[in-house]
């Protein structure tokens, strides 16, 4: 059994650890610790590897490839009828450059959703 004692101030707080019930003893009253420990005083930072399931992952890749796919048959499209009136009306280029951008956000799917499982762990420490 470990005993410590505290002085704060003009009045004197008595606390008493009880190593082997993990009870923290004040004066007549009792504290009970939740887990029976007390609480830690820092956070405790664990790492840890997400996964995707293949059974997700493959589905999404494919619609990545049909939207990168449709995307490119859309910027040939829109170059190749360039001169009619309804392209120019539209903005062929601000229309190139949001084609640009989601094939570039349907590529991102590709590395950010890969199984991690398949990677060494070396490869994750800093």
């Amino acid at each position: 059994m470990t005993e410590s004692h505290i002085a704060i101030g003009i009045d004197s707080v008595c606390l008493f650890f009880m190593s082997k019930n993990n009870v923290l003893v004040s004066g007549n009253q009792l504290i009970w610790w939740p887990k029976g420990n007390p609480p830690q005083d820092r956070t405790i930072i664990k790492a840890d590897v997400k996964t995707v399931s293949m059974s997700l992952y493959i589905p999404m890749v494919i619609v990545s490839i049909i939207g990168i796919i449709m995307a490119i048959i859309l910027i040939v499209i829109n170059n190749k009828f360039d001169y009619r009136r309804i392209i120019q009306h539209s903005h062929p280029s601000c229309n190139n450059l949001i084609l640009l951008g989601n094939i570039l956000c349907l590529l991102a799917t590709i590395p950010l959703g890969f199984n991690t499982k398949l990677v060494n762990i070396y490869h994750f420490k800093s």
